[in-house]
């Protein structure tokens, strides 16, 4: 627990290196403790994956993930829902890349985890399985729930949800519609409040973002721009407003703006069926410029 908000503090700070470096201590921990094939392995195998997910290492993510698949599915058997966020983790990876792409630094961190599992044989198939195969993963997941009666119906509406988002950002308008509208089913009587409102699938924030450290902090101060966005069915935005205009960084928030404006999101739904939202808050921390401070030797020229 203490190295999680270790590292928690690392990534708030934008120290991805000592947030990696502690991330990949605390597994070691979990594995020398447990073992290499002990079932309780599941979560830091989880916690070490969404991690490099957050680092943009997607590859090495699925490694981990396929890697928990299979420990679940051998000691618990085939079939087993234990595996079910490990296999909506695989899915997500195949997401996440086609999105934002892939770094040199994430296939040399794959290479690295495929050598120390490498007696693991699911991992290379997974590391080079087609982005199709991110589809196939939730569609097992949601055939073990079907083989499972006592599921909780909230786990399917969850993978029928990733599913949705899937074929939107695939451009499947149809299908993903169709998985949204089995999610409202599946989510019953809190459909309203969990699926009402849009969610945004798709971002990339502009460079003046604090999430990408680009600018340092003597020079620049952090702020926080408000935008009111209407969001279609489609999940595109239709228009993006900011709330808190200042003239100080009249440039970021028209960056905010301009980024916002190609982002997509999951559509609010109304009984299954995706509807309008036009007072949606969105809110990107940036960097601006701190003023320069006035030399009091400085006199105006008579």
């Amino acid at each position: 627990p203490l190295m999680k908000q270790l590292i928690a503090c690392h990534i708030a700070a934008g120290q991805m290196a000592d947030a990696g470096r502690e991330q990949q201590y605390a597994f070691t921990v979990a594995e020398t403790a447990f073992g290499k094939d002990d079932i309780r392995l599941l979560g830091p195998l989880d916690d070490y994956a969404q991690w490099q997910e957050t680092a943009g290492q997607f590859s090495a993510a699925r490694l981990l993930h396929g890697r928990a698949v299979q420990l679940a599915d051998t000691k618990l058997g085939g079939g087993t829902t234990a595996a079910i966020p490990a296999l909506r983790g695989i899915a997500r990876t195949y997401r996440l890349a086609y999105i934002y792409g892939e770094s040199e630094e994430s296939a040399q961190a794959a290479a690295t985890l495929q050598d120390q599992f490498s007696t693991q044989s699911i991992l290379p198939r997974v590391a080079s399985m087609p982005s199709t195969e991110g589809e196939r993963a939730l569609r097992s997941a949601l055939e073990r729930l079907d083989a499972n009666p006592a599921a909780p119906p909230a786990l399917r509406a969850e993978v029928l949800l990733d599913l949705g988002d899937w074929y939107l950002i695939a451009g499947a308008a149809p299908r993903a519609q169709a998985s949204y509208r089995d999610a409202w089913q599946a989510s019953g009587t809190d459909a309203g409040r969990q699926l009402g409102a849009p969610l945004l699938l798709v971002y990339r924030p502009p460079s003046v973002a604090v999430s990408r450290h680009g600018y340092d902090a003597d020079t620049h101060e952090e702020q926080d721009v408000r935008l009111r966005l209407a969001v279609q069915p489609s999940g595109e935005v239709r228009d993006a407003i900011v709330s808190n205009p200042a003239p100080e960084r009249e440039a970021a928030e028209r960056a905010v703006v301009a980024a916002v404006k190609r982002s997509l999101w999951r559509p609010g739904l109304r009984d299954g069926a995706p509807i309008a939202a036009s007072d949606v808050e969105f809110v990107e921390r940036v960097f601006v410029r701190r003023p320069k401070e006035k030399d009091p030797k400085d006199k105006p020229a008579k």
